[in-house]
């Protein structure tokens, strides 16, 4: 990634070298020659130059890929929280898992870095936050949705189980459980978890509510009372 921060510096050195000193030198070269070819001339050499700015998105994006896959490599830690409630009578969590520390400590700790502060634009930073971001948030979206899913199967397949065995034994089967299932320790577990991921965004200038992953990721997990507002 370092090396793609030596790129863009090198892009935009070039870029402003041949739009600016290299092109008054060719103009001066060329001063004997006609209005109208001092003209095409400087429309290509300016177009040369663009071609050089178009390459920037290019190299931001693989730098936000690379940034994303990094922060991936935590988020898969929340498998862990199945096992962690699944048939194991814990009391229902109270605070974010470890791994959530994690998550964007990449995209922190290269955007606070020397040579991300000394090449990157604002506006070349800003892309990458948000671009980083939005691509991470919609990671945790699909694999909390998925645990989520998992999880709410296996419970229902557990409870017809636990119905037919009733019945055997003759047992009324129309009573319901009215303790917390592991499902919803599961889900509290994860809105903790989105919360304290949603406040280190915002201490990096994102506004979680703003992007849509985030948005289906709260009414994934958060209860019933707090699925209308984010707010944490």
């Amino acid at each position: 990634m370092h090396l793609c921060l030596q790129v863009i510096h090198d892009i935009n050195f070039l870029g402003k070298e041949i739009s600016g000193a290299y092109l008054d030198h060719v103009l001066r070269v060329l001063s004997s020659c006609s209005t109208e070819i001092l003209d095409l001339v400087k429309q290509s050499i300016l177009h040369c130059g663009k071609s050089l700015d178009d390459l920037l998105p290019l190299v931001i994006n693989t730098i936000k890929e690379a940034l994303v896959q990094k922060s991936v490599e935590d988020l898969r830690q929340l498998k862990g929280i199945t096992a962690t409630y699944r048939m194991t009578n814990k009391p229902l969590p109270v605070r974010h898992s470890p791994y959530v520390a994690g998550v964007l400590r990449p995209l922190k700790t290269f955007l606070d870095g020397e040579q991300a502060t000394k090449y990157l634009t604002n506006d070349a930073r800003n892309s990458l936050l948000l671009g980083a971001a939005t691509d991470i948030t919609i990671r945790y979206y699909e694999l909390a949705a998925d645990l989520v899913s998992v999880a709410r199967k296996t419970e229902s397949s557990l409870q017809r189980i636990r119905q037919g065995a009733q019945r055997r034994a003759g047992a009324s089967s129309d009573v319901s459980d009215h303790n917390v299932s592991d499902t919803d320790k599961i889900c509290m577990q994860l809105f903790l978890d989105i919360q304290e991921y949603g406040r280190n965004l915002a201490v990096l200038g994102v506004e979680a509510a703003d992007i849509d992953a985030f948005r289906s990721l709260w009414q994934c997990v958060a209860p019933a009372d707090r699925q209308d507002e984010i707010k944490f």
